[in-house]
């Protein structure tokens, strides 16, 4: 039972750190927050839901001799309830396929042109993490409808998606912890904070042309300051005539 919990919590997490990359892609504007928060717990809570339950119609039963060998207490029939570990997997289908829409639509047409390390790691890990779910899970709902003709008698399917998913999942945090160039700092600068019209490469555009402008090439100080105190006078003695006027 704790292996199956904790099972479960781990592809919840590793679900979840990619829609909080889809939260990123989309701006991190707080509308967009509730919306994927309500959609997520949606189609969470009653797969997980289901699944508990069917793990709960397992009974216990006396231990045979493998058992005694391998210092189990006992052992338990499977569970009895396959009806609702075939809709929580259509439910988890349906959800792969809508976050795998959304995340589509949203690179090709917010970063269609747009070609920094991080968002091809991430579409590129996410791509291998969301195409190889859908396919997994489009084969896991027909092995685990009741009276279909291929059931998975051995759990094959059942061991490659915890392995696989958990896998990509991990991929794309590490790939994104690797991208340190410049232009990574710009586009995660820009995916949750720049919400206005004026982007970050201006921004550093207009660093650096501040910075060559207050330094010269014989390394005294800035020829900007020199100019101004003229000016500064210009207008103290302007100030001053206006004053015995």
């Amino acid at each position: 039972m704790t292996m199956n919990v904790a099972g479960m919590l781990s592809r919840l997490f590793a679900e979840g750190t990619l829609w909080l990359c889809l939260y990123a892609l989309l701006g991190g504007k707080p509308g967009y927050f509730y919306i994927l928060v309500i959609t997520f717990l949606a189609f969470a809570i009653p797969a997980n839901t289901l699944n508990a339950m069917d793990m709960m119609s397992q009974r216990s039963i006396p231990q045979n001799a493998l058992d005694h060998l391998l210092g189990y207490p006992c052992n338990f029939i499977p569970p009895q309830r396959p009806d609702l570990s075939a809709i929580s997997s259509y439910i988890v289908f349906a959800r792969t396929c809508l976050v795998l829409l959304v995340g589509l639509v949203t690179l090709f047409v917010r970063y269609r042109k747009q070609n920094h390390n991080l968002i091809k790691v991430i579409r590129r890990e996410g791509g291998f993490y969301y195409i190889s779910s859908l396919i997994i899970m489009f084969f896991w709902c027909l092995t685990s409808t009741p009276h279909t003709p291929a059931p998975d008698d051995y759990s094959v399917l059942w061991s490659v998606k915890h392995l696989i998913l958990n896998i990509f999942a991990d991929r794309l945090l590490l790939k994104m912890r690797k991208v340190d160039d410049r232009s990574t700092q710009v586009v995660i600068s820009t995916l949750v904070f720049d919400h206005g019209g004026r982007s970050s490469s201006s921004f550093d555009e207009s660093e650096n042309f501040s910075e060559e402008a207050y330094t010269d090439e014989s390394g005294e100080g800035s020829p900007g300051k020199v100019d101004q105190q003229p000016v500064s006078g210009v207008s103290e003695k302007a100030m001053g005539k206006r004053a015995e006027v």
